[in-house]
């Protein structure tokens, strides 16, 4: 039986994300939580180097969306993600928060 998703963690990006957002990612991998009470959803701003962004990504399975227009489109690229998103709560994050370890356990008690 899968778990509910509990979580859903929303990073909005843009250019210098891409050397940046394994912070985060490595911090969400190494919650103590199941991976299946959170998903990730990268909300892009679109930009020529967006696939790199995109497969640097691919190994933490998150959903990839992109937000077009000229920057900054942070509250347009958060919208976005919140429309997909499936979890109970939504947790915003910059492209450079390293998360405790704990914390999405934590949403669960």
């Amino acid at each position: 039986m899968k778990s509910k998703i509990l979580v859903s963690i929303i990073i909005p990006t843009y250019k210098n994300s891409l050397s940046i957002i394994d912070t985060p990612l490595k911090s969400i991998s190494n919650q103590t939580c199941s991976k299946n009470l959170y998903e990730i959803i990268i909300s892009n701003n679109h930009w020529s180097k967006s696939d790199l962004l995109k497969n640097k990504i691919l190994k933490y399975k998150a959903k990839f969306i992109e937000v077009y227009g000229k920057p900054p489109q942070v509250c347009n690229q958060i919208n976005a993600g919140v429309k997909i998103a499936k979890g109970k709560y939504i947790l915003i994050l910059d492209h450079d928060v390293e998360l405790s370890p704990r914390l999405i356990e934590n949403f669960s008690k």
